[in-house]
């Protein structure tokens, strides 16, 4: 058990397999085709995590990566990947679609999905107006990408798929550079762009504060931590010596995770140090 992490079939070596590909040329194929040309090691692992979770091929561009706006990247679904992942479900039972125009415009679009599990389908309806954006896709193809729509948000109800984003929503997500307030870190809106917080200046009056009553000597902290930690911990949880040789490695290869030496010292918040670490648990070199 001493040499899992070594033994192990690395996460590249899987994948490249499926496609009949040496894993050190898949692995350069998918960083100078699908990822940003400045995607970090941490960054490329994680990418490759989603895309062996819901078996998606990058190649096909079923899952791509967008660069975000002050570094890192988002991972998005395309709407093959969307369709593929809906459709496969072990409980899908068909789909149907409806359409309303007003004017002659489109106005919404209604998609219907069934599970066989469940004796009441999953609907839900989608307007033109909210989805529009201004680009050659939406200007050209205005009800097919309104029914693109509606099928993604319609699977996210119906299958409960999350942390699973678009391109339309990764576009925002990777625009809108964060500011963080000076003040209580525990101020809603902390996140929101210049532009949002002086719109929501003009339009609404600050709430007044709550106040809660906690004992001086048992201060309370708030931890968010990233979706790569609560896998880790699944792992360690079912084997530690298989997370602390990850950690080892990660350490000696990694600047992200230099100075770590059991998972007490690993950052929960940390998306890429957990997700390098849980990357190397597959025995990725």
């Amino acid at each position: 058990m001493a040499n899992e992490v070594a033994t192990k079939k690395s996460l590249t070596g899987m994948m490249a397999a499926k496609f009949d590909m040496d894993a050190t040329m898949f692995l350069n194929t998918i960083k100078n085709t699908v990822m940003p040309s400045k995607a970090s090691n941490e960054e490329v692992a994680a990418f490759l995590m989603v895309a062996k979770e819901y078996d998606m091929n990058p190649l096909l561009r079923e899952i791509h990566a967008f660069p975000k706006k002050g570094g890192g990247i988002q991972t998005v679904i395309g709407v093959d990947g969307w369709s593929k992942i809906i459709t496969r479900h072990r409980h899908f039972d068909g789909t149907e679609f409806a359409y309303e125009d007003k004017d002659g415009k489109p106005y919404s679009c209604t998609c219907t999905l069934y599970r066989k599990d469940t004796s009441h389908p999953v609907t839900v309806v989608e307007f033109y107006e909210e989805c529009h954006r201004n680009s050659e896709p939406w200007n050209t193809m205005p009800r097919r990408m309104l029914r693109h729509k509606a099928l993604m948000q319609c699977g996210r109800v119906a299958f409960g798929l999350s942390g699973l984003v678009d391109e339309d929503e990764a576009k925002d997500f990777c625009e809108v550079e964060a500011t963080v307030l000076e003040d209580d870190p525990l101020t809603p809106g902390r996140h929101e762009s210049k532009s949002q917080k002086k719109r929501v200046s003009l339009s609404k009056k600050p709430e007044p504060a709550i106040e809660v009553d906690m004992p001086k000597d048992e201060p309370v902290e708030q931890v968010k931590t990233c979706d790569a930690w609560a896998k880790l911990c699944k792992v360690q949880d079912e084997d530690e010596e298989i997370v602390s040789n990850a950690i080892k490695s990660a350490a000696e290869k990694y600047d992200s995770c230099k100075g770590l030496k059991t998972i007490t010292d690993v950052d929960p918040r940390n998306q890429a140090q957990c997700s390098t670490i849980l990357f190397l648990t597959e025995g990725v070199e």
